[in-house]
């Protein structure tokens, strides 16, 4: 006996934890629109990914009725950037502005990480994603240039969010 497929939008709906449903509709191959009922649900998503589901990434853009989304408006997806190794005398707001440029558009750090009991430094940033991943970070450290590993957080078909 085969497994029913399961439903997206319960499915996300539990797995996002979120108040309220929402409705998810075909826009055309591989672009869906996603209404959500909640403000607070909606934003809750378009903040906490990247996201994924059946095996494929969810990129999220805030949208809205009055302009037809285009693929091209989804080369851009926001991910979380790990960069372990620093000094914590680099793992500050500041750096994070500083390197940005090496993996994209910064758009947060997380303040959530607590850098002085973590190896790490966590960034958002807008990456584009016709262009690979960075496996290290390239920094002149007192003049000399050091290397430090990288890792992406879940790299998650193109969602538009209306």
């Amino acid at each position: 006996m085969e497994a029913a497929p399961l439903d997206p939008p319960l499915a996300l709906t539990k797995a996002w934890n979120l108040r309220h449903t929402f409705h998810m509709t075909n826009k055309e191959n591989q672009l869906y629109g996603f209404l959500f009922l909640d403000q607070q649900d909606r934003d809750k998503v378009l903040r906490g990914g990247p996201w994924h589901y059946d095996n494929n990434l969810l990129i999220f853009k805030k949208g809205d009725a009055f302009h037809k989304p285009r693929m091209e408006d989804f080369n851009i997806m926001e991910i979380w950037v790990r960069i372990f190794g620093l000094p914590d005398a680099l793992k500050t707001t500041e750096m994070a502005h500083k390197i940005d440029e090496n993996f994209g558009s910064l758009i947060w750090v997380d303040s959530r990480v607590d850098t002085r009991t973590k190896d790490f430094l966590r960034l958002c940033v807008g990456k584009d994603i016709r262009t690979p991943l960075r496996q290290k970070l390239k920094l002149k450290v007192q003049g000399e240039v050091m290397k430090y590993p990288v890792k992406y957080e879940i790299l998650c078909s193109a969602f538009l969010v209306v």
